[in-house]
């Protein structure tokens, strides 16, 4: 029987050093690979990407025959079928969702270790949580997969439900155990990644789960700043109905500051604005020498903001302590005849 393990394959205009068996594989042929794989001499040779071929196998579409053929083989080595992103066949049929093949991937290697890592140090329930894939996230629980890993950016699979906007898994991972005010590596929790990208659903799960509403990233930015940033009037308005505080304050990367209040001005979002005052959002921050909401009105031409700030009690004769100019000053200055007129009938 002919020798297949020196072979190579071209491909896509450049050189791919693969195995005859990687050529099969890719091409989905059932029957000559059960003709060649007695004469296999490694059953575990990778790729020049690192793929050996059952790893190879599991990225193929229609593959059950082929995972089938080759786990029967005495010598696959689990540990060896590692990418060179370091993705061994359970974080890609976790990825894929394919819980059968990983229940008989640990029928046939029952010590696998579960929380086996990716170069970004991703886990198989890590990347099943990253596509929602429920059954497998609770079987890989009950294999002892630590709920609570964290990869290189500090996500748990709790981040990525909540960032991915996925309500069961993510309702699964607290029942599980899942850290529900985990950090990132910018100290975010899920609710304010999930407040990041609008899932209101996910919000309430969070915050009725008991959440931390006010706990505050590495530039103090809070879930309810995160959303009003974000012009998010829905989750806004649900974050402050269940207490959120509306005066927290955190910064830019310019190290400037800001309360909820003063980044719905920067907007120029009068339903926020409206919103966020009604909650006793403070006008005056921050207090004695000036308002910067009032002064953010005045840069963006926000009419309708300083009218609201008016009958909300806003100070009209504080100072811009960078340029020492009073509200009035500073609408004449960026031309603002409307916000200028309207500060002077009220002084």
């Amino acid at each position: 029987m002919a020798n297949y393990n020196n072979l190579t394959m071209k491909g896509s205009g450049e050189n791919k050093k693969n195995s005859y068996l990687h050529k099969l594989i890719r091409n989905g042929n059932i029957h000559k690979i059960k003709l060649m794989l007695p004469s296999i001499k490694d059953i575990n040779e990778k790729n020049d990407q690192g793929y050996p071929p059952l790893l190879y196998a599991c990225e193929q579409e229609n593959n059950d025959e082929m995972l089938e053929l080759l786990l029967e083989q005495e010598n696959i080595d689990p540990l060896a079928q590692e990418s060179i992103e370091k993705q061994n066949v359970l974080h890609i049929l976790a990825f894929k969702g394919k819980l059968f093949w990983i229940v008989k991937v640990f029928e046939k290697f029952p010590d696998l270790p579960v929380d086996t890592v990716t170069i970004d140090g991703n886990t198989p329930l890590i990347m099943a949580a990253k596509m929602d894939h429920i059954d497998v996230i609770e079987y890989l629980h009950r294999k002892g997969a630590n709920i609570n890993h964290t990869n290189e950016k500090k996500y748990t699979p709790l981040h990525y439900a909540a960032i991915n906007g996925y309500p069961i898994s993510t309702k699964r991972l607290l029942e599980l155990g899942a850290n529900i005010d985990a950090r990132d590596d910018r100290k975010c929790t899920p609710l304010m990644k999930t407040c990041s990208w609008n899932f209101l659903e996910i919000c309430k799960i969070l915050v009725y789960n008991a959440a931390d509403i006010d706990a505050q990233d590495s530039l103090g930015n809070t879930s309810l700043a995160q959303a009003v940033k974000r012009g998010y009037t829905e989750v806004v308005k649900f974050l402050l109905q269940a207490g959120a505080n509306p005066n927290i304050t955190s910064k830019d990367n310019y190290n400037n500051i800001f309360t909820p209040l003063i980044s719905a001005c920067k907007l120029n979002n009068i339903v926020l604005v409206k919103i966020l005052i009604e909650k006793g959002c403070d006008v005056n921050y921050p207090g004695n020498d000036y308002s910067e909401a009032l002064f953010q009105c005045i840069r963006v031409g926000f009419y309708d903001g300083v009218l609201e700030l008016l009958k909300a009690g806003v100070d009209l004769c504080g100072r811009n302590p960078r340029n020492r100019k009073t509200p009035l000053e500073q609408a004449i200055k960026f031309n603002q005849d409307d916000i200028a007129s309207l500060i002077q009938e009220n002084l």
